[in-house]
């Protein structure tokens, strides 16, 4: 994300996002009531004084009062909903309904209704990329994601026909790691892409095999283009297969920068306290709220879903201001990973505690 403009004083912002991670991360920033301006496209409706049609889309920078925000996550689109609070006079649009479509590349004033919360602000420092191309290969399935700050997004899965069981298994697979290797040479050579780091991971035996299918077919055509290629081994491929491998320690030591792998590291840590020290974590929002209010809370761990569906209710409210006030950490976590499943399997919010608290 390219900040252009930051001013404190008066909670405003212009951004440009140069990826679609960028705009994941504007989803998170945009509040209900908040102030949003942009150069964007707008029908003209032209009137005789009894009738009125429409006229001719023209460019206009308009402002509108946010309502609502639409972002469908690894999309090049985000909607921001809201009532036009400043226009050309031409356009007669003052108080109507407008929708700001915003893509990588496109700059964006933001006013916020109240100061920045410090999460926020982080969120404007970081930076997307996309960090690895993941190929999971399995018996019969493989999954081909990319591995984005936002989550895993999974860009293919391949099925492996049975074929002839008169055959070689070695002769039934070779048709299918062909396919996998076609695929992900396609995929590759997707200049938008952008990834550096190829991950292969699969059973030991069609390792080998899908080893010598990349050297004879993929990596020709790729070398001297400077990927970096890793192979894992997991106990099954296919999507399954790419969680597995995001838990392994192989990949947490060459990823530790990586916000996925912290994401899962984090709710170890939770489970972890569930069995060891349940008082030093909360769950629920009346423990929540409870924790926040003296300055108990360390780390609020939120999935993304639930701050987009409940940010401009009260009681969320309330509790963000008193963890930011107690210098407490605000943490989003993408549903599309498996450390956000997870984590809206516990109601999507809980708490990390300084020390322990006991609820009557």
């Amino acid at each position: 994300m390219f900040v252009k403009e930051l001013d404190l004083k008066r909670s405003k912002v212009v951004v440009v996002p140069e990826s679609t991670d960028d705009l994941y991360r504007l989803s998170l920033i945009l509040e209900r009531d908040d102030l949003v301006y942009a150069w964007t496209l707008r029908t003209l409706r032209i009137s005789d004084g009894l009738t009125e049609r429409r006229g001719e889309r023209v460019k206009a920078y308009i402002g509108i009062r946010l309502e609502k925000v639409e972002f469908q996550e690894f999309s090049e689109k985000l909607r921001v909903h809201g009532v036009v609070i400043e226009a050309p006079d031409f356009l007669h649009a003052q108080g109507s309904h407008h929708t700001h479509i915003i893509e990588p590349g496109k700059e964006v004033l933001i006013v916020k209704k109240s100061r920045f919360k410090r999460y926020q602000l982080k969120l404007l420092e970081e930076r997307g990329r996309n960090w690895a191309l993941i190929l999971s290969v399995g018996e019969d399935e493989t999954a081909i994601s990319v591995l984005r700050d936002q989550g895993v997004e999974v860009l293919l899965t391949i099925h492996r026909s049975k074929g002839d069981i008169k055959t070689s298994i070695r002769e039934r697979y070779y048709d299918y790691l062909s396919e996998v290797a076609r695929k992900s040479l396609e995929i590759l050579s997707r200049r938008e892409l952008g990834v550096e780091t190829l991950i292969v991971a699969s059973t030991p035996l069609l390792l080998k095999w899908f080893r010598e299918e990349l050297n004879r077919t993929v990596l020709p055509q790729v070398r001297g283009k400077g990927y970096t290629i890793y192979e894992v081994e997991v106990s099954e491929g296919g999507i399954a297969g790419v969680y597995e491998l995001l838990r392994s320690g192989k990949v947490q030591k060459l990823f530790r920068n990586l916000r996925i792998v912290f994401f899962e590291s984090l709710m170890n840590e939770v489970f972890q306290r569930f069995s060891s020290s349940p008082e030093k974590v909360s769950v629920g929002l009346e423990e929540i709220e409870l924790a926040a209010s003296i300055g108990a809370i360390d780390k609020l761990i939120v999935v993304d879903n639930f701050l987009r569906e409940h940010l401009s209710e009260e009681l969320i409210i309330r509790i963000f201001e008193a963890v930011d006030r107690s210098r407490g950490e605000i943490i989003i976590v993408p549903l599309k990973s498996e450390a956000g499943l997870k984590l809206r399997a516990l109601g999507g919010i809980v708490a990390l505690l300084r020390y322990p608290l006991k609820y009557s």
